[in-house]
């Protein structure tokens, strides 16, 4: 059953791209280091998750937890750490508007705050909405409008392919278009086939307030719009849950996040959530936020679940989805985020090493093939899902669920 799907992947390669996405509105610096290099002596340490980072007591429970629980997850950092690392582009808007400028889209951004440092690590191809009398779109490079950039500290343990994120703070960051770009969005959406938005978590201050503008922009967006969820304070995730993503068509979410929706619906699940979790957390997202897409990417599986009247076929979604986990595990294989033509099933790095989970979905719903097929209908809702893609020493892990939701929403309109 694996070479079956390991061929499935090789009739994906090569994916090709003609769309316009424009993406918003975390954009900024990773500061990525490696566990054992940078962040030792933690036998003494308790470990415990910290859902905000204050001293170096809180940096050290926060990676033990990590390691001991072999887990990714977010905190937001209130004090500078002594770490040292390599500094990339990260934040999912900048990561993701590289992404699709590298597969061969048409790449906007939005963020509030761009500096010469955070435009020198987005391709200079990705352009940049400026105020105008229409809307107006420059090159990146010639629209820096800040002195002040958001860092991120990322620790990773790569042996477990999980990570710590260290999320910074930027005063006055807003995650919303700014009002001369927002007036000029109802014509511009002609010319935009996809919109993919996060950060709604980094806004300061009165984060309510920012949520009810944000909101008032969105009710205004007709172009299909995903949400780029990332975990935050449990407070906040309300907030977001409660403003924000009734108004989006799709929304993407790994293991942790599908886990802290699941427990803020009231929804049981597990540590290590089945497919079978993710699929009745997904119905109880369709119902009480009313999101038709739900895009779930785990270790061990990944699936698509949507509404019956979702407009696209089960099929189209999956090969949406198979192009999407051979980029992340080409990203993964080279350390960075390839262009279309170099996104190549690698045998020799690249493995379908499970089919269980959708093994066990078929026993309990008593299907016929959904093993071989990974597509079903249940309860009003279109199931799709694959054995995702493991790249063997991966030389890269951070943005790779990013990636991968990412391309699954903007390669459903690429055939």
């Amino acid at each position: 059953m694996k070479q079956e799907w390991l061929q499935k992947y090789r009739e994906v390669e090569e994916p090709e791209f003609n769309s316009t996405v424009l993406t918003g509105f975390n954009a900024n610096i990773d500061i990525i280091t490696d566990q054992k290099k940078n962040i030792q002596k933690l036998e003494k340490v308790k470990a415990e998750k910290k859902e905000e980072i204050k001293d170096k007591e809180d940096l050290l429970k926060s990676v033990k937890y990590c390691k001991e629980n072999k887990t990714s997850y977010e905190a937001q950092l209130k004090y500078k750490p002594e770490i040292k690392g390599e500094k990339r582009l990260g934040g999912q808007a900048g990561i993701i508007s590289n992404l699709e400028n590298r597969l061969g889209n048409t790449s906007i951004i939005y963020t509030p705050f761009l500096t010469e440092e955070l435009s020198d690590l987005i391709d200079e191809e990705v352009l940049y909405p400026v105020k105008n009398d229409s809307f107006g779109l420059k090159p990146v490079k010639d629209s820096i409008n800040s002195d002040r950039t958001k860092e991120n500290y990322i620790i990773e343990f790569k042996e477990d392919n999980t990570r710590l994120i260290l999320s910074g703070q930027l005063r006055g960051f807003e995650p919303f278009f700014r009002q001369s770009i927002a007036e000029k969005l109802d014509k511009a959406e002609q010319e935009i086939d996809r919109i993919i938005l996060s950060g709604f978590h980094d806004a300061e201050g009165n984060f309510e307030t920012k949520l009810e503008k944000a909101e008032k922009q969105l009710k205004k967006i007709k172009t299909p719009k995903h949400l780029e969820y990332v975990s935050t304070t449990t407070e906040k995730t309300k907030q977001i849950l409660n403003h924000i993503a009734p108004h989006f068509t799709s929304i993407g979410l790994d293991q942790q996040e599908l886990q802290k929706i699941a427990e803020i619906l009231g929804e049981p699940i597990s540590k290590d959530p089945t497919l079978q979790e993710g699929f009745k957390t997904a119905q109880k997202i369709t119902k009480k936020l009313r999101i038709p897409r739900i895009h779930i990417h785990t270790k061990k599986y990944h699936t698509t679940i949507t509404k019956d009247n979702y407009p696209f076929q089960k099929t189209e979604i999956q090969k949406a989805m198979l192009k999407a986990s051979l980029t992340a595990a080409t990203a993964a294989q080279k350390g960075k985020t390839p262009q279309a033509q170099n996104i190549k099933l690698d045998t020799d790095q690249m493995h379908v090493k499970i089919t269980k989970p959708l093994e066990k979905f078929q026993e309990k719903h008593k299907l016929e093939n959904f093993v071989k097929t990974g597509t079903t209908e249940l309860q009003n809702h279109k199931i799709i899902a694959i054995p995702p893609l493991i790249t063997e020493k991966p030389e890269k892990i951070v943005g790779l669920g990013d990636i991968t939701s990412a391309t699954a929403f903007t390669a459903e309109i690429n055939k």
